[in-house]
């Protein structure tokens, strides 16, 4: 019984050890790197799950020791980082009129830069037959100069932006806590070698496990920065071209002469763009075009049907052909029925039905001998009453006018 609680307050002890070791360490370390003085670096998560900030004034601080329990001493140096940690970024975009001439110069000058492309993308306009390229390279940060000005050289920059991230606090914040992650895993081993409980094993692999999976994690931190400090990144895109983007401002006349020069090229590009595209499209437009054509015949094969069709049925009603452009719904408005009583316009011995009447059926439509035709023209007696009706109907209205 005198053994677990000697091993519990053993385990207490060291604990607590931990977590004054962060907080004076936290308080009193500084690093120092070249030309820069920072006020106060980002929080630093320790061992003991607290939250320590470290200060950086710009000079080398000689560690602190805190001893308590049975543990000793923890020992934090934060001048791990020689020099500056700069990540260097640079965005190009360029021309050229020789697309493969300049992707094969460019892949050339990385292998001998001892670089590496991390990415390449190629495309392939095939409607204007331009083609263009997206290149993620990665550049050894001491040749990134060299790089950048053979890009110059051998293509048209058209833009090109440099960002560069100064990480130099992360690290040595990332390289402090590591180093007491690393002190609290191995007091915790030797803490394993005396346990003798079961309990006590079980929660002293428990915090072990915790420590060395945010050692891993810190370590692969460290190791990506190193890695984008030493290694510059470049974008680079590539866009090919028929004419190359004027490099500087000209003067007014010259502006003018370029800007004149430029629509006249463009108009010709045009022409010559509109004419690929005619050609490339005859197949559609043959299609298109037997369409229609197939279409004009049979629109006048119905206008003929129907025509006919009219044509037929006057004279089936025996009405003259007139292409009224009327649809052929029966006889036309001037036909008389043959018998029917004669108007009081028409006249004496006119027969309506006599020009529509067929040749053969002449003796059928014939009077009986004997008989004469005893109807008086009726244009005549019309005539008559007509005038006979006026004379009345003037005295009345002559009677009126008088009045």
């Amino acid at each position: 019984m005198k053994k677990q609680t000697k091993i519990a307050g053993l385990f207490i002890s060291f604990c607590l050890l931990a977590v004054m070791l962060a907080g004076c360490g936290s308080s009193s370390k500084s690093a120092s790197y070249e030309n820069s003085s920072v006020a106060e670096a980002p929080a630093a998560y320790d061992s003991g799950g607290v939250y320590s900030n470290y200060t950086y004034d710009g000079e080398a601080a000689a560690p602190e020791e805190a001893a308590g329990g049975e543990g000793g001493s923890v020992e934090v140096d934060n001048s791990a980082a020689h020099g500056r940690k700069l990540i260097k970024n640079v965005d190009m975009t360029v021309e050229t009129e020789d697309y493969s001439t300049l992707v094969a110069a460019v892949q050339d000058k990385v292998k001998a830069l001892n670089g590496y492309i991390e990415q390449f993308n190629s495309y392939n306009e095939n409607s204007i037959g331009r083609r263009s390229a997206n290149l993620t390279l990665r550049i050894p940060a001491e040749n990134l100069e060299a790089f950048v000005s053979r890009v110059n050289e051998i293509s048209n920059v058209v833009s090109r932006q440099e960002s560069i991230d100064d990480v130099t606090l992360q690290y040595v914040d990332l390289e402090s806590h590591k180093k007491m992650l690393e002190e609290e895993q191995k007091r915790l081993l030797e803490l394993m070698e005396k346990a003798e409980t079961m309990e006590d094993i079980i929660t002293i692999e428990s915090r072990l496990t915790e420590v060395r999976y945010q050692l891993e994690s810190m370590e692969a931190q460290l190791r990506t920065m190193d890695n984008q400090v030493n290694y510059s990144t470049v974008y680079l895109y590539i866009n090919e071209v028929t004419r190359l983007t004027p490099p500087e401002e000209k003067g007014t006349w010259e502006r003018i002469r370029i800007g004149f020069s430029e629509n006249m090229y463009h108009v010709g590009h045009g022409l010559k763009e509109f004419c690929i595209g005619f050609i490339i499209s005859l197949p559609v437009l043959f299609v298109f075009a037997i369409i229609i054509v197939v279409a004009v015949i049979i629109i006048k094969i119905i206008l003929r049907f129907n025509r006919k069709r009219e044509e037929e049925n006057r004279k089936k009603y025996g009405v003259p052909y007139k292409p009224t452009g009327r649809p052929p719904y029966g006889p036309g408005p001037g036909f008389v029925p043959q018998g029917a009583p004669r108007g009081p316009m028409q006249g004496a011995g006119q027969n309506p039905g006599a020009d529509r009447m067929p040749a053969g059926n002449g003796a059928l439509n014939a009077e009986p001998a004997g008989k004469t035709n005893t109807a008086e023209p009726a244009v005549p007696d019309a005539g008559k009453k007509q005038e006979e009706k006026e004379p009345e109907n003037k005295e009345p209205q002559k009677a009126e006018e008088k009045q």
